[in-house]
């Protein structure tokens, strides 16, 4: 316990992140749309999820064990990154047609 200490934080972050995540998409199933600047910096940041997925996912498994993604709908791709991408990119094809 006392050598995962210093993952703590970094995993506490990473937490808070996804359930921000959590959060922008709710709102944008709800119908609120984001302009063209704030869209571009979600995918940014959307991208940069994906392209960290190997890192997170073996540094912080226990955030992507099945029974915590039992809890976030399965297009909630980014609680799915032990998973692969092909969520991520289905949502974002998706959200383009909105």
């Amino acid at each position: 316990m006392v050598e995962q200490v210093g993952c703590y934080n970094e995993r506490f972050d990473l937490s808070a992140l996804l359930v921000w995540r959590d959060a922008i998409q709710r709102t944008l199933d709800s119908g609120e749309k984001l302009d063209t600047a704030t869209a571009a910096r979600l995918r940014q940041a959307d991208d940069a999820l994906v392209e960290q997925r190997e890192m997170l996912t073996g540094r912080f498994p226990d955030l992507f064990d099945p029974a915590v993604k039992r809890t976030v709908p399965t297009s909630y791709w980014w609680w799915r990154l032990d998973e692969g991408i092909v969520e991520h990119e289905d949502a974002v094809r998706a959200s383009m047609r909105r």
